[in-house]
C-alpha cells in the first residue's frame, strides 16, 4: 500500500457516487486550502468522515493549519507524524499507511 496520490484524492468523489468534482465542496476547499487559503466555512460542508494526516515538522502547512481544518470539520481526526514534513506519505510511508489503513478499518461500511 502507497500514499494517497493528487489523481486518487480527486477521483474520491466519483467513488461516493457525486457526478463531477464540483459537486464534492470538500474537494473544492481542499484544492483552495492548498493553495494557502484555509475557508473554514467551505470545509465545515464535509460530511463525510475525515481524516488530516500532518507531518509535525510540515514548513509548508505548519501543524496550525492542520489543528484549524480539523476544528473546521465536523468529526475530523488530526494524525500528526514526527519527523515528517509536507509529504508524510513519501518521508514516512509505514505510519502514514497505517494511519490510513486504521481508518479506513474504523468506517462502517
Amino acid at each position: 500500500m502507497i500514499g494517497l496520490t493528487l489523481s486518487q484524492v480527486c477521483l474520491t468523489p466519483l467513488a461516493l457516487g457525486k457526478d463531477t468534482l464540483s459537486d464534492y465542496r470538500g474537494a473544492d476547499c481542499w484544492l483552495k486550502s492548498s493553495i494557502g487559503v484555509i475557508r473554514p466555512v467551505c470545509v465545515r460542508s464535509i460530511n463525510i468522515p475525515t481524516v488530516l494526516i500532518w507531518g509535525a515538522a510540515d514548513k509548508r502547512s505548519p501543524l496550525r493549519v492542520g489543528q484549524t481544518m480539523r476544528d473546521a470539520i465536523p468529526g475530523a481526526r488530526l494524525e500528526v507524524i514526527g519527523g515528517a514534513g509536507h509529504l508524510s506519505n513519501l518521508e514516512r510511508p509505514n505510519e502514514f499507511n497505517e494511519i490510513l489503513r486504521n481508518f479506513c478499518l474504523s468506517l462502517s461500511l
